[in-house]
């Protein structure tokens, strides 16, 4: 027994020891910064670039398979802000001030719908994305995620309602609510 742990000292004081130690450190070393350097990931995908002929395409081509909120829509927005304990209230609206579409989007695990804007009043390049949507349930009742051109991200929740085409979504921040309107212009059943 005596013996055994003499060989183990003398094999840590050794330079045998340092050498071992060494490689081994190096060997750490190179493995986490292979593994931290690697930027692969699983296939995605690939992204559909749209445009507004191959946005109407897709909706024309897809008439059965689509969900409500599929479509074309024009969005309007209110805002309002309460001030003196919530007795008066002032409100602020845009009317007409984008132009959207909302698409499935296959591309992702995460969200079930893209929206892609068509015109608008921001600096945003044409067709590029600024919410996703996912449905609730069975219902009618969607989350989104607002994007922002600066890059923030706003949580809103939205209700479809059929018969009039309208999707609305509400965001209260204390005192502040905005409200999106959009109207459907296509396809109009």
């Amino acid at each position: 027994m005596d013996e055994t742990f003499e060989e183990v000292k003398e094999l840590l004081t050794s330079k045998k020891w340092e050498k071992i130690m060494r490689r081994g450190f190096l060997l750490v070393v190179l493995a986490l910064a292979t593994g931290c350097s690697y930027t692969g990931s699983t296939p995605k995908a690939p992204e559909v670039k749209w445009d507004e002929q191959s946005i109407k395409e897709y909706l024309d081509g897809n008439t059965k398979n689509l969900d409500p909120i599929e479509g074309i829509y024009s969005i309007s927005s209110t805002h309002s802000e309460k001030f003196f304990r919530g007795l008066y209230t002032r409100k602020k609206t845009k009317n007409d001030f984008a132009r959207v579409a909302i698409v499935k989007d296959n591309s992702t695990f995460g969200p079930q719908f893209r929206e892609i804007l068509i015109r608008g009043v921001d600096d945003r390049p044409k067709y590029s994305k600024t919410a996703d949507f996912t449905k609730v349930q069975r219902s009618l009742t969607y989350l989104s995620r607002q994007f922002s051109p600066d890059g923030d991200v706003a949580s809103f929740a939205f209700e479809y309602d059929e018969p009039s085409g309208a999707l609305i979504g509400r965001k209260t921040d204390g005192d502040r609510t905005t409200e999106l309107q959009y109207l459907k212009l296509y396809p109009v059943k």
